[in-house]
């Protein structure tokens, strides 16, 4: 069981800065999630106009894997493990309707 480090939030589509809701396993001082933690991200569209369609692309960054979550289906919604770590991620859950998606991802 390792240490997670979490590089990096970014948002390629979006209304909103990303914001996350972690467990009190979380070291947010050097973004460290310990074994057995959890962390939420949070983020949201613009209102959807004639110039945009309210789309989210956000991708997180970790020293285990790189995962892109869409607020639509798409192949590009995935999660890549890195090498040098010896866990796998998945996604246990990709929930997406019309006004929101929800992904839960499981690293062992």
């Amino acid at each position: 069981r390792h240490d997670i480090q979490i590089k990096s939030t970014t948002l390629f589509e979006g209304g909103s800065p990303c914001c996350h809701i972690p467990s009190r396993d979380y070291d947010q001082l050097n973004g460290i999630l310990k074994p057995g933690g959890a962390i939420i991200f949070f983020t949201w569209g613009v209102p959807p106009n004639l110039n945009q369609d309210g789309s989210i692309f956000l991708q997180v960054e970790t020293n285990a894997f790189i995962c892109n979550l869409l607020d639509r289906k798409s192949p590009l919604n995935s999660i890549s493990t890195l090498p040098g770590l010896d866990c796998s991620c998945i996604f246990l859950e990709k929930s997406i309707s019309d006004w929101w998606a929800k992904y839960w991802v499981l690293i062992k």
